[in-house]
């Protein structure tokens, strides 16, 4: 019953379930080693007081609702929209499902072009096994 309602409260369909973002620079994070880039969003979005604006609703998202009191009065839904001044966060709190990575990538592509985004900034991270220590030799 739970993962019912979880699924109803994320695919209730709106109109535009956020704000315009014309002009405006989205941050978001790309699923990455540890989540690092998650948790650097959250940092964000806690340390300069974004106000969450909106949820955008992705087809293989899996849907999950969350009491994160330390970010938000209520539910803390998947995919949550964030906005601060000129800066918007895109939060992906879950995973996708097997096979739905691309129809995602589109989904997100299509989201940008649609609301006419200034600029777009991806966080990533990447494991220390991956790094060539000489990098940091000089």
């Amino acid at each position: 019953f739970f993962s019912i309602f979880i699924l109803l409260i994320q695919r209730q369909k709106m109109d535009k379930p956020y704000p315009s973002f014309e002009n405006k620079i989205l941050i978001t994070a790309s699923c990455s080693s540890g989540s690092v880039d998650s948790l650097c969003l959250d940092i964000l979005i806690k340390s300069l007081k974004f106000e969450r604006v909106g949820f955008l609703d992705l087809k293989y998202v899996m849907p999950v609702a969350v009491n994160l009191q330390e970010l938000n009065d209520g539910l803390t839904l998947a995919t949550e929209l964030y906005q601060k001044d000129k800066f918007v966060i895109l939060q992906i709190r879950s995973s996708i499902a097997k096979g739905g990575e691309k129809t995602v990538r589109n989904q997100i592509d299509e989201f940008i072009r649609e609301n006419k985004f200034d600029q777009v900034i991806c966080l990533t991270s990447i494991g220390a096994k991956a790094l060539n220590p000489q990098y940091f030799m000089g």
